[in-house]
Formats: C-alpha cells, structure tokens, sequence
C-alpha cells in the first residue's frame, strides 16, 4: 500500500476555488479535565456532556441502521480534528471516497484543501475488506478470521505511520467482524481494538451497522471492547419520525444516560435540536405541536433504544 493519497481528485485547484465560498465548520478545541486531554467529537452537544470529547489514542463505535447518520458523524469528526490541525484518515468500506466528498460538499464543508494539502486521505478499501468474517465453529475457520484481521492490521498500522495519522475512522467494520451469534464474536472483537489501541496510536471512530432482527436490535461485542458507544436512531413520536442520538458507554467519563433528539443541518452538521431531552419529554413535545411531518413514505420503526 503506496503512502500517497489514495483518493486523487482532479483539478483540486478549481475545487478548492470552488469552495472558497463555503464557511469552514467552526468547532471546537481541545479540552481537557484533569489530567485527560480530550479529542473533539465534532458535535458540540458530545463535547459538552463528554468534558471535551473523546480519550486520545481510543477507540469509540458509533452504530446505528442505515441512514441514521454514521457516515456524517464520522464526517464530522474528522472536521474536528482538522481543525485541531490532526492528520487525518478514512477509511471508506461501504461508501466511495467521491460519494463521501460528495456528502460533505452538501453539507457546506469544504474539505477539498485538506485532501490537497494531505492532512485529510480517503483510503478506499472495500475490496481488500470483501467479508473477512467466517461463519462456522471449527478451529481452522476460527484461525482463517483470526489471520485476515492480522493482516488487515499490519497494513493499517503501516499506513498510519506514513501519513502520521493522529484521528481514524474506519465505515464500517462489519465486513472485519463475525457475526453477533458466533463463537468467535467476542474473541475478534477484542482483538481489533486492542490491535487498533496497540499499534496505531491514533483516535478511532469505528462505524457498525445494526440490522434488525425479529424485531430486536442485537448487541454486538465490540461494544464491550471500545472506550464509548454512540448509538444513533430513528424513532417514531406522534405523527413525525425524529433522530435521536445515544451515549451508551464512556469510560473515564462521568456521564448520565440520555437520549437526545438532533438534526443534521448544513453547516452545523450534526447538532441538538433539544439537548439533554429524554425520549418522553420529546414525544410530549411533538404530539403538542400543531405541525404535521406524515411521512407515508417511511414505514413505522420501532423504539432502536428500548432494545439492544
């Protein structure tokens, strides 16, 4: 794997130009509580309640089902640490390098001068992540999933070290995990982000897709392993569908669980609509409102937060 930029844009100069006239995201620096610094999460409404953001050096799972707005918030906190002047890494599996640029241009961010400059790579790897997890209970099939996340790893940490990556995001890891219900879950789990914690020595935001099954959202190990977990969810209140983030675990953190209603606005990205509301509190709120959002186009979801 080359140490360049893995992502090339064309006419870069034309981009940046284009993009002069969007307003960079302001967010916030670094901030430390004791003897911790923090890293930013990008998300002033996590900053806030995490005093600073994350550990430096750890790594957090962001999960969700699709659409619920992983990707951005993985977006988002590479903008942060951009403007904390990190180097910084994504690693695209499920989505394009040019469709996350793409999403990020939506959103008035301009991100073109840091690929241009290489403080920011995209680093497309979707085939050499083609589904590494292998189902079944033998010993040879344990050890096959076990050796493909080694080698996974060894070219992770090469590539870190070229480009002096501080902050990772890695969207997604499922292809790199077996699945909930097999034996080797936990074991593997446990392996990659101690490897990540181990060998990298960067940040890491790792993004999991969540799928539905028998009407149950399933915990995953690598909750288990990470230093936090953000959930993020769509939930029906009233007439209106509205996305709620959750933090579910912050180690070295003192935090009070909630639930918190957000929305994604240009610019702004990711940002509270009413922080620290519970989910009741924000279902009495809709169904006092006069505004009608009917969504006939959306079938109803369930609760994501009332299981796991």
């Amino acid at each position: 794997m080359s140490s360049p930029n893995p992502f090339p844009i064309s006419n870069r100069r034309e981009a940046s130009e284009r993009m002069t006239h969007k307003r960079d995201i302001s967010l916030k620096k670094t901030r430390s509580v004791g003897n911790n610094t923090r890293v930013s999460t990008g998300l002033d409404l996590l900053d806030d309640i995490t005093y600073g953001g994350f550990l430096p050096g750890k790594s957090y799972l962001v999960s969700g089902m699709p659409g619920t707005g992983k990707s951005i918030l993985a977006l988002q906190f590479l903008m942060a640490s951009l403007a904390e002047n990190r180097n910084s890494t994504y690693i695209c599996v499920n989505e394009k390098p040019d469709d996350l640029v793409a999403t990020a241009n939506s959103l008035g961010w301009s991100i073109e001068p840091a690929i241009s400059e290489g403080k920011l790579q995209f680093l497309d790897m979707s085939p050499f992540f083609s589904r590494f997890a292998v189902k079944g209970t033998n010993k040879s099939e344990a050890r096959q999933n076990e050796v493909n996340i080694r080698k996974v790893m060894v070219e992770l940490v090469k590539y870190v070290r070229e480009n002096s990556t501080e902050c990772l995001v890695i969207d997604s890891i499922n292809s790199l995990l077996p699945g909930h219900e097999e034996p080797t879950a936990s074991a593997a789990a446990r392996e990659l982000v101690l490897s990540l914690e181990e060998h990298l020595g960067c940040t890491c935001l790792l993004t999991f897709d969540l799928w539905e099954v028998n009407g149950q959202n399933h915990v995953h190990p690598i909750e288990s392993y990470t230093a936090g977990v953000i959930r993020l969810g769509i939930t029906r209140t009233a007439d209106r569908y509205d996305r709620m983030l959750m933090l579910k675990k912050m180690r070295a953190t003192p935090v009070d669980p909630a639930v918190h209603k957000f929305m994604i606005r240009h610019i702004e990205g990711i940002s509270a609509a009413r922080p620290n509301r519970t989910a009741s509190d924000i279902a009495d709120d809709n169904g006092s409102q006069g505004e009608s959002q009917t969504r006939t186009s959306i079938p109803p979801q369930k609760d994501m937060f009332v299981r796991s």
